[in-house]
């Protein structure tokens, strides 16, 4: 199955947005042949997106040509998403992809006329033209609160709605530096009291709560501000003039971060009670990250954070009240012993934020919501199906089972059944992923049996040949038309190895895997037919295929997992 993530977004400029976006893709990819659509902007930040965030390279990135007028504001901020959205357009018209996810609802808008698997994962509350065709089109909504999910609902969404709040990579967090080495490695002072908030400097964000906290306290603490973008950490870093006890840190590589939070005393989430999207909608990656550091944590008591802790967990403050956060920050030192149980609390909590876990819910989520079976895996399906009924002719008429009132049923039946198991399969591989694969390899298999069948019986049904040396020949012939058929199936369908590059050597080893499979299966058949011989009264014509039907699982399982572990590697 393919997903296309569409994200108007200037990755890894925009670092929490291309964070969750990277880590989705990356854990998307591992049940889908995922692929990464951005725009072509100016970007200062010149890493690779999957160096910046050290994301295994396991999907694609395409970058499509826009409008860049963000600079000029509002208007130059729509031309820009207007620009971006019809190349989406146009690339996904040639490109076609089974699901269309994303967070952006322009593009998302234009795409719901020509796909009808758009899964949509809103951020914001917002009701525009898109976003009421998104509700009413799209196949499915991913919210990142409980609250988001109840606007939605509230103006006309259905229960096609999944909550899926934001994650962590609990590993890159939780490391094993003490205070004492990050702050080292940081040029942190080792003797201060050092209260630290990370994110963007945004006013609902509620930085400047902190910065005002700050006045009042001495030098013996030091509020250290990490990240903000250009602008913001100027706007920052004058409003700060005069404090000695504040330091603005600025912008750091995603890799940084969790060495800043370690080397903290405590970590502040400020978030503002003034807007919606603070109150309700939101769900902050930096709270999940403050989690996994092991920090203590001070945060503001709204719904949007209560979703995720409790006071088991943090210590509450009144958002925007620079006072009772005063109050709370000298509690926590004063009560440290106290907070550093909640923060263990917290860690312990937040290893279930995995983004592993939050991908396997949302693509869950999407195999239940889109259409049944993918265009790239129902006309596979049907056509195996249909050829496995044909290629059944020879066979029945060898057999003398040819009833031809059952067979153009047959014709039906058959093809109708092969959509159906893939179908099914597929749901299944939500739970276990090679469970699709293996239903794919199957019904290549049986295709593959019919073939080798078909062709056996269709030389047998024209000599009246079923023994002997001349069958041996047979067999071999069927086996060299079956071969070249199951190659290209497996590598282009099953294990979806077509872009590998790697053809001719795949090859090789397909057909060494697949011969030490068929001289087995060919011995076996000798052996069965020739040496044990057909019972007393039992067909010859019937026995044989009885042969064939006992060399089956030998051919499955070992082709199998010697084509998934040694020749289609570069699979996707």
């Amino acid at each position: 199955m393919k997903l296309t993530y569409i994200a108007n977004a200037r990755i890894p400029t925009e670092k929490a947005h291309g964070l969750q976006i990277m880590k989705m893709c990356e854990q998307l990819a591992k049940n889908s042949e995922a692929e990464l659509i951005l725009p072509r902007r100016f970007n200062p930040i010149k890493d690779s997106p999957f160096v910046y965030y050290g994301i295994n390279k396991s999907f694609r990135i395409k970058y499509l040509p826009v409008l860049d007028l963000v600079k000029l504001g509002r208007v130059g901020f729509w031309l820009e998403s207007l620009s971006f959205s019809l190349s989406a357009v146009f690339y996904s018209i040639f490109k076609k992809a089974d699901i269309i996810y994303g967070r952006d609802e322009l593009p998302l808008f234009f795409l719901s006329f020509f796909n009808k698997n758009i899964f949509w994962e809103a951020h914001q509350g917002r009701i525009n033209l898109a976003v009421k065709r998104l509700i009413k089109k799209s196949a499915g909504i991913i919210t990142i609160s409980e609250g988001l999910r109840n606007f939605y609902i509230q103006h006309g969404a259905k229960g096609d709605i999944v909550v899926a709040s934001d994650a962590v990579d609990f590993d890159a967090f939780n490391i094993s530096f003490s205070k004492e080495e990050c702050r080292k490695k940081l040029n942190l002072p080792p003797d201060k009291k050092i209260v630290l908030y990370s994110g963007h400097l945004y006013d609902w964000k509620g930085a400047g709560v902190l910065l005002e906290a700050s006045r009042n306290f001495n030098d013996n603490f030091l509020f250290v501000f990490v990240g903000g973008t250009e602008d913001d950490i100027k706007r920052f870093r004058k409003k700060s003039e005069g404090l000695n006890n504040v330091l603005i840190a600025g912008h750091k590589s995603y890799n940084k971060i969790p060495l800043w939070l370690k080397s903290a005393d405590i970590l502040i989430l400020p978030n503002s009670a003034k807007e919606e999207i603070s109150r309700s909608f939101t769900s902050p990656l930096k709270l999940f990250e403050y989690m996994a550091s092991g920090t203590p944590i001070i945060a503001s008591d709204l719904p949007s954070i209560r979703e995720i802790v409790s006071n088991n967990e943090v210590l509450f403050f009144r958002p925007d009240d620079v006072h009772d956060l005063i109050d709370k920050i000298k509690y926590v030192f004063e009560n440290y012993n106290e907070m550093r149980s909640k923060a263990m609390s917290a860690k312990q909590k937040v290893a279930e934020f995995t983004w592993q876990k939050r991908a396997e819910n949302i693509f869950s989520f999407i195999i239940q919501k889109s259409v049944l079976l993918s265009k790239s895996d129902f006309w596979p399906a049907l056509i195996a199906g249909l050829s496995i009924a044909i290629l059944s002719w020879p066979v029945l008429k060898n057999l003398g089972f040819l009833n031809y009132l059952f067979f153009f049923p047959w014709l039906f039946l058959v093809p109708l059944t092969a959509v159906f198991g893939i179908s099914v399969a597929k749901k299944l591989s939500v739970k276990w992923p090679i469970i699709q694969q293996l239903a794919k390899y199957g019904l290549v298999g049986w295709l593959n049996v019919f073939i080798y069948a078909g062709v056996f019986n269709l030389l047998s049904l024209a000599s009246g040949i079923a023994k002997g040396l001349m069958a041996d020949v047979f067999i071999v012939i069927a086996f060299t038309i079956t071969i070249t058929n199951a190659f290209f199936w497996n590598k282009i369908w099953t294990f979806q190895a077509k872009d590998s590059g790697e053809g001719r050597k795949e090859y090789i080893k397909f057909f060494t895997i697949t011969g030490l499979t068929t001289i087995l299966n060919a011995l076996l058949f000798h052996f069965i037919i020739n040496v044990l011989g057909a019972p007393s009264g039992f067909d010859e014509k019937l026995w044989a295929n009885v042969a064939i039907v006992f060399s089956i699982p030998v051919s499955f399982l070992g082709n199998f997992f010697g084509y998934r572990i040694f020749v289609f590697k570069n699979r996707k």
